[in-house]
């Protein structure tokens, strides 16, 4: 009977494979799938059966459905308000975290198999949790369910613990959270807009509030998040605690609210979704009737109480906040600033915002979707706040290609963003990390025949360390990280921008600097470029491919200025128009949403 590993993190493989005797791995993620070649072991693809653009359609409309299903049935009522609605989105991740292993096992298990997981944590969930937390032993336990549905025998591996440290890459905070010493609650006094973000997202809604009267509020601070804001920023921001002590809010005196976990599996498994009938989200599901409940009741007895001083003219967010859904409880007008430059295609993030929620659009193919997606919403073409918000310099000029030629050797700056290559990521799979790492390996080996250099730049956030990265492609590369040089700077020292993972922000920050930006059609995961309306872009769809059209562009002067008109044409058709400049507008709509919200809130508190 052959044994098979279902690896859900790097480390998985090298943990259990020499105790098992395992004949293959199948990975649940890049960095699963990059420690399983590392050990030599043969490995199974979890994106079996995926190369029929019909099969991912299909994935992603079970995917739609699931959700459909969670918003519509699992329901926590709490004084009127359904405590699984608010900030729905968090569950859509945890479907797709969810969904997206249980279809792999699917696809990619044969008659006759053993499959062999870790232990899970019997009160382990499948929420978010704290970035430096990479590990979630509660998808471990999706093992067993899906293999009984499936006839295969399962069986749970007692492991030794990970020998090696796996911290957090990128600005995850580490540190205990911090209140803000320059707050003044004096500020929280009048009539006021509420802007509620976290960690990166702060100096974008400081920006776009910076002429209103607002409050930035973050649920957790951090020192790091203090120094990420210019100092006028700093006396308007705060940690959650404070804000509602400012308010002179109190979480009201009563009992906690209590649910049944059974009640709430069976109301879902009514859908006839195996993803609900499996049993595999038992442990998750116990926790949202339990802690979950408990806190989330809190938090919305506290909001609702805030709401309802008729002293928040608005609420502005990154991101679907739980204070977005109270705010449309009490009738308070809200705004939703785009989380990230690369919102277009997501509808699943959009979705679950509450009815009249307005929305400011990152571009024209952005505003459209909203707009067929959200018809009764507000949209206004914004851009990103504090993102690039020009494409004046995207002329190819001769001062850059004196640059460019004078260097001894042509650089090709290669973005890389791992995010979808973590099983924990929550989302339906936007890039497939076995093509992107095969097509750095080549490139790689190709850049060292043609004596040129490889910048690799990582995601602020999402990447793997280099050391990840040498295991991979050995000294055939250099790393480039923010602290080396600015991102603008590092695009037009390059010949040519490659983005292997085409689904980044680093698409729209690259292309208005003057270089080509060439984007790898091959390794998208379950939609196409044309779903994130990033066609337009130069792309190719193989490394092959790849490889010839930077031999061309690097010899061949009008072929590499063809190619940037048309990396600045796709990103000019992307906005749709030029923001003037993206904050200012952001500003605009911020103040315009607090002068109309001069009234008290309709809602009282139950």
């Amino acid at each position: 009977m052959p044994r098979v590993l279902i690896a859900f993190h790097e480390d998985d493989a090298e943990r259990l494979c020499a105790s098992t005797g395992a004949a293959a791995v199948l990975p649940m993620c890049g960095q699963a799938e990059s420690g399983a070649l590392r050990l030599g072991l043969e490995t199974r693809s979890a994106w079996t059966g995926l190369d029929d653009p019909s099969a991912c359609a299909r994935l992603n409309e079970r995917f739609d459905r699931s959700c459909a299903a969670f918003a519509r049935d699992a329901r926590l009522e709490h004084r009127g308000i359904n405590l699984l609605a608010l900030a729905g989105y968090r569950h859509v991740r945890a479907i797709a975290r969810t969904l997206w292993p249980i279809s792999a096992i699917e696809r990619a298990a044969q008659a006759g198999d053993e499959l062999l997981c870790l232990p899970t944590d019997p009160a382990g969930h499948l929420l978010d949790r704290p970035p430096h937390e990479t590990r979630r032993a509660a998808l471990h336990g999706l093992v067993p369910p899906v293999a009984r549905a499936l006839g295969l025998a399962c069986r749970v591996v007692e492991a030794p613990a990970s020998t090696e440290s796996r911290t957090d890459r990128g600005d995850a905070q580490h540190e205990a959270p911090v209140r803000n010493p320059a707050f003044d609650a004096s500020r929280v006094r009048g009539t006021h807009a509420v802007a509620v973000g976290n960690g990166a997202e702060l100096p974008m809604l400081a920006l776009a509030t910076r002429d209103a009267e607002a409050v930035l509020v973050a649920k957790t601070l951090f020192t790091a998040d203090l120094a990420r804001l210019e100092p006028r920023d700093r006396v308007r921001l705060c940690d959650e605690a404070s804000y509602f002590e400012a308010m002179g809010v109190r979480t009201p005196a009563g009992v906690a609210p209590s649910f049944d976990a059974q009640a709430l599996a069976a109301a879902l498994a009514a859908n006839d979704d195996p993803l609900f009938t499996s049993g595999a989200l038992d442990a998750h599901l116990r926790f949202l009737t339990g802690t979950y409940a408990q806190a989330m009741a809190s938090l919305a007895d506290r909001w609702l109480a805030t709401m309802t001083t008729g002293r928040i003219a608005g609420v502005v967010a990154a991101y679907h906040t739980p204070v977005i859904d109270i705010a449309a409880l009490c009738d308070v007008p809200r705004l939703v600033f785009p989380h990230c430059p690369m919102m277009t295609g997501w509808a699943e993030y959009h979705r679950p915002f509450p009815a009249g929620t307005a929305f400011a659009a990152v571009g024209a193919a952005h505003a459209s979707q909203l707009r067929a997606d959200r018809p009764e919403a507000a949209i206004e073409l914004t851009g990103s706040p504090g993102a690039p918000c020009t494409s004046a310099d995207a002329d190819d000029t001769d001062a850059r290609r004196a640059h460019d030629t004078a260097s001894s050797k042509p650089t090709v700056l290669v973005p890389v963003h791992d995010g979808d290559a973590s099983a924990h990521l929550g989302a339906m799979p936007r890039a497939r990390w076995d093509r992107e790492l095969a097509t750095l390996r080549e490139l790689a080996a190709h850049a060292t025949s043609r004596g040129w250099r490889l910048a690799l730049r990582p995601h602020p956030r999402y990447y793997r360390p280099e050391a990840s990265y040498r295991r991979e492609l050995g000294d055939a590369f250099e790393w480039r990280p923010a602290a080396h040089e600015p991102f603008d700077e590092a695009v037009r020292a390059a010949r040519a921008v490659v983005c292997p993972s085409a689904i980044t922000s680093a698409t729209l920050d690259a292309s208005p600097h003057g270089r080509p930006v060439i984007l790898c059609a091959h390794t998208t995961g379950t939609h196409p470029l044309a779903h994130y309306a990033l066609d337009a872009w130069p792309s190719v769809t193989s490394a092959a491919e790849l490889c010839a059209l930077l031999d061309r562009i690097m010899c061949d002067s009008d072929a590499h200025a063809a190619l940037t008109r048309r990396t600045r044409d796709a990103l000019a058709a992307y906005r749709g128009r030029e923001p003037d400049p993206s904050a200012h507008a952001a500003r605009s709509l911020v103040r315009t949403l607090a002068a109309r919200a001069t009234h008290a809130p309709q809602r009282a508190t139950a």
